[in-house]
């Protein structure tokens, strides 16, 4: 799937410049650097007050973050303002023929800016020329779902947040079955952004050169792969669940896999599991996982194409 083109320019120059709802007036502007601090806050502070798990680790971390975020997606990242506020905002990153929008946030509930918001995202995955836009928010976020259904936004996937105590003990789900597991090597990121466009729709190479640690092969194909960030597992995908759960199982060992990627036994391990197919939760769950949330991938635009057992990336969005 080839990516389009984007017009930087134009972008910016057909960005709504006012609007006004429950009373509020509200400008849209593009976020610059500076606004990174503003930006992590906002979003840590609406994670806190919606009960979600944040993959943030810190303040700093988040402003780190959000900072990377201003500076590698110029284009796509949105803010709201109201009387020179930062009240709002929000990234849209072009991925081949999609769109993926997160994180987003707004200040306050109820006030309009998530709509302004969301128009802002849309208008720059609509300039971009974007067939299809995909957001995840969480099920209990019931504003949001009504804001992205109200756009034409379907639900196309489940989420459950999982969790497992890093130093919970040794797996016994590692049942290899032939599979070959090892530290991916950069001349197989092409085969691996291949693999995963196949089975997402995706575009996101750089993404996972900048994420990906092990690769698991069968008779020499490729047929899996997974990625950390931190405490955080994913993306990961595997063509059956069981070779998902043998990723896993690996990043839980640790440093002594051999396999490159290495988790802190200090840490709480977290990770998004999509529930297309269903094993691959209940690959989670043998490992010692415990869901504490829910979540709904929902897309506008042509459907996402059948997925195979994976756990989704959690940084910066959630697709």
């Amino acid at each position: 799937m080839s990516g389009l083109t984007r017009s930087p320019a134009s972008v910016v120059a057909r960005l709504p410049d006012a609007r006004t709802a429950a009373g509020l007036a509200f400008e849209v502007r593009p976020l610059v650097r500076e606004q990174a601090a503003a930006a992590a806050a906002l979003i840590t502070t609406a994670a806190e007050r919606d009960g979600t798990a944040s993959a943030w680790s810190s303040p700093e971390h988040a402003v780190v973050e959000a900072a990377a975020l201003v500076a590698g997606e110029p284009e796509g990242a949105v803010g709201v303002f109201s009387d020179g506020v930062l009240v709002g905002v929000g990234w849209a990153r072009l991925r081949g023929e999609a769109a993926t929008l997160g994180p987003f946030a707004v200040r306050h509930r109820g006030e309009g800016a998530g709509g302004v918001l969301l128009d802002a995202l849309l208008a720059r995955a609509d300039e971009w020329g974007a067939l299809a836009v995909r957001a995840h928010v969480p099920a209990t976020a019931t504003a949001a779902l009504g804001l992205l259904a109200a756009r034409g936004f379907v639900v196309v996937d489940t989420t459950a947040s999982i969790e497992r105590a890093a130093n919970a003990g040794a797996s016994r789900l590692d049942a290899a079955r032939g599979l070959e597991v090892a530290a991916v090597r950069a001349a197989e990121l092409p085969e691996l952004a291949a693999l995963d466009e196949r089975v997402t729709g995706l575009s996101r190479e750089e993404d996972l050169r900048r994420s990906v640690a092990i690769v698991a092969r069968r008779r020499g194909a490729m047929v899996g792969y997974l990625g950390a960030h931190g405490a955080h597992l994913g993306p990961a995908l595997a063509l059956d669940a069981a070779d998902l759960a043998v990723l896993i199982a690996r990043a839980l060992a640790g440093a002594g896999s051999g396999a490159g990627l290495a988790v802190l036994s200090t840490e709480t391990v977290r990770a998004r599991v999509s529930l297309t197919a269903p094993g691959a939760l209940l690959a989670a769950l043998g490992l010692g996982f415990r869901v504490t949330a829910s979540g709904l991938v929902l897309s506008r635009g042509p459907g996402q194409p059948i997925r195979a057992a994976q756990l989704y990336a959690t940084r910066p969005e959630v697709v």
